[in-house]
């Protein structure tokens, strides 16, 4: 809570309120709400997602948040993959305004609702929820339900007592229309690779140009390592890169971990002129 950098110059206040969220009655069944990229973000106590935006502010994510504000301009199509409770739904809708489109994912259905009812209660018009899996198959897949933020996929590793339910899974490429879309945004938690693979018809044509991957230990739990996912975009033209928000600076390099930007080669210059004009 002290070094996140979204409560820079404000610790004592962030402290203060992370305590009284603490101290509160977080067994409570009616949402928080808490303003958020100009809209009013609703939060469920028993959410390990409330718990990151009451510590660290809606710019949670700091860095890949305000690429995203940066980036994206009115118009665009956003892609929404792991919505969640759509944090990122609301940052790219307060910038692309109601000319633009967000494709939100979400497969776990108490998930679904609340991101369905942080849409509804803002009036997000522009904003269409897709209750499935993405994956690299058109069928049911069998996911965990018990683990908030990441649930996930299950595996072989995952303990057989551990509750499931079963969700649709789709390809991509199955699922969306193929216009064009800024950027997608990707937290499925190690399911990475499959997504991927599930949308190789829009890759090949550099759709989206941007893609936001989250990597870190998780993909090991399908046996894939973070080379097969730079070496499965390298393929189609993507590099992996690092943004830092305080000095709107891209850094392009394969050594890469948490929140990377993996962006189409032939795009460089755009992306580049977007992030250092955004107003």
């Amino acid at each position: 809570i002290w070094t996140h950098p979204a409560n820079q110059g404000r610790q004592l206040e962030a402290l203060k309120r992370s305590m009284q969220w603490w101290l509160s009655d977080r067994k409570q069944l009616t949402p928080i709400e808490v303003e958020s990229f100009g809209y009013k973000l609703l939060l469920y106590s028993d959410s390990c997602r409330t718990r990151s935006v009451v510590y660290y502010t809606p710019l949670c994510d700091y860095d890949s948040m305000q690429f995203v504000q940066r980036y994206l301009r009115p118009g665009d199509n956003f892609i929404d993959i792991g919505a969640n409770i759509g944090q990122y739904t609301l940052l790219a809708c307060s910038v692309i305004g109601e000319l633009g489109h967000v494709c939100a994912f979400e497969p776990f259905p108490k998930t679904v609702e609340r991101l369905k009812e942080n849409i509804t209660y803002n009036h997000l018009t522009q904003a269409k929820v897709y209750p499935i899996a993405l994956g690299n198959i058109n069928e049911f897949v069998d996911f965990t339900v018990v683990q908030d933020t990441i649930s996930h996929i299950t595996t072989s590793s995952d303990l057989s007592r551990d509750k499931k339910i079963q969700v649709p899974c789709r390809r991509l490429d199955d699922v969306l229309e193929h216009c064009p879309y800024a950027i997608a945004k990707m937290d499925v938690e190690g399911g990475e690779l499959a997504v991927l693979q599930g949308s190789k018809s829009l890759l090949s044509q550099q759709n989206p140009p941007v893609l936001m991957l989250e990597i870190n230990g998780a993909f090991q739990r399908y046996g894939v390592t973070k080379q097969d996912i730079i070496q499965f975009l390298d393929e189609f033209g993507y590099s992996s890169a690092l943004y830092e928000a305080d000095t709107n600076r891209l850094t392009f390099t394969p050594d890469v971990w948490g929140d990377v930007l993996f962006i189409n080669r032939e795009h460089v210059g755009q992306v580049l002129d977007r992030i250092q004009t955004a107003s």
